[in-house]
């Protein structure tokens, strides 16, 4: 799975062969650049004086092993989405009612999904295909920002609403108090006189 999902990235930049040990080999311009084994394995030319260019591009092939890798691993090992109509989906992360999914086939290779879900998690809807897996990513990071700023524009909302209930409720007390004429004497004394005032 990860090498054909390798081959498909990497094949408009960089030249790929499968030979007969189950390693796929990845050159440029008639250079070799490494071997990739079906399990991410990678060995690189260890040729000391290839250019800095053909080095980039090795580093390039490694983030690519690593971003392939990554959601496989993930894919692998995360739940099947609940709701009927996406059950051949995969949830890979979750942030409040934003989900991302994968599902993968021999045929199309992995297709990735962000979805708006319901509380119980059997409806998904307005939903964001991408066969790539940085642009969904993204687009979830993007939601999650929103989320985030939400959440917090919430909680500030909350505190202004608090602060201001608490400065009348203290106002209405001063005001209150002072007619009463409760806010005249401090508490030691009030304590040594044993009469009872109301304390703000």
């Amino acid at each position: 799975m990860l090498q054909k999902k390798l081959v498909k990235r990497l094949k408009a930049r960089y030249d790929t062969k499968m030979d007969g040990n189950e390693w796929m080999k990845v050159s440029s311009g008639g250079i070799p650049l490494c071997r990739i084994k079906y399990n991410g394995q990678f060995l690189s030319n260890a040729d000391q004086n290839i250019s800095d260019e053909y080095r980039s591009k090795i580093a390039d092939i490694q983030d690519e092993i690593s971003t392939v890798r990554k959601y496989v691993g993930l894919c692998e090992h995360a739940p099947q989405m609940q709701a009927a109509d996406v059950s051949d989906y995969r949830q890979l992360a979750a942030f409040g009612d934003t989900v991302l999914a994968a599902t993968y086939s021999e045929k199309n290779g992995f297709m990735f999904c962000t979805w708006k879900q319901n509380a119980d998690g059997d409806s998904v809807f307005r939903g964001d295909y991408s066969p790539n897996y940085e642009y969904v990513k993204e687009l979830q990071n993007n939601y999650n920002r929103k989320e985030r700023q939400i959440t917090l524009s919430r909680r500030s909302i909350r505190w202004n609403r608090f602060d201001l209930c608490r400065s009348k409720t203290a106002l209405f007390s001063l005001l209150w108090g002072k007619k009463c004429g409760f806010c005249a004497k401090p508490r030691k004394k009030q304590l040594r006189n044993r009469q009872v005032y109301a304390i703000i």
